[in-house]
């Protein structure tokens, strides 16, 4: 659902794409997926232009004090997405991460990206990526 909503035909965007393709290998070739629906929500977001590379922490902080959507998110949420933002697959895939922590910035992130595509509808496959990847 993510991939279908975030891409969109009637702008194509190549490097998006070719990351979606490599990624699909990556989790297949992963022994550890837990950390990869966290990892790729981040990184499509980078891709649609909407995660500038130099996020600082207090960027994260006013977005969590000045959003009404973001709110409620943990610390300990923020400064998960914040410590991923400089890794690739290889740095994120054995990073050991509290489920519930992980859950929570996974939909935090999807919620962001919602918001910038102008889309409404729930994903419904989050919880089911939860469940099988044990995350």
């Amino acid at each position: 659902e993510l991939l279908i909503r975030s891409t969109m035909p009637q702008n194509p965007n190549p490097a998006l794409y070719r990351f979606l393709h490599d990624s699909i290998h990556l989790l297949d070739d992963s022994h550890r997926p837990a950390n990869f629906p966290l990892w790729a929500t981040m990184e499509i977001i980078r891709h649609q232009g909407f995660l500038p590379d130099n996020i600082q922490i207090d960027d994260m902080a006013r977005l969590r004090n000045t959003s009404q959507d973001y709110r409620n998110v943990s610390r300990e949420a923020a400064d998960l997405i914040l410590d991923f933002l400089p890794l690739d697959w290889s740095q994120v895939a054995d990073y050991s991460i509290p489920s519930a922590v992980r859950r929570e910035a996974t939909e935090m992130l999807i919620q962001f990206l919602c918001k910038q595509l102008e889309i409404t509808a729930k994903f419904h496959s989050v919880e089911i990526l939860h469940e099988v990847l044990h995350a």
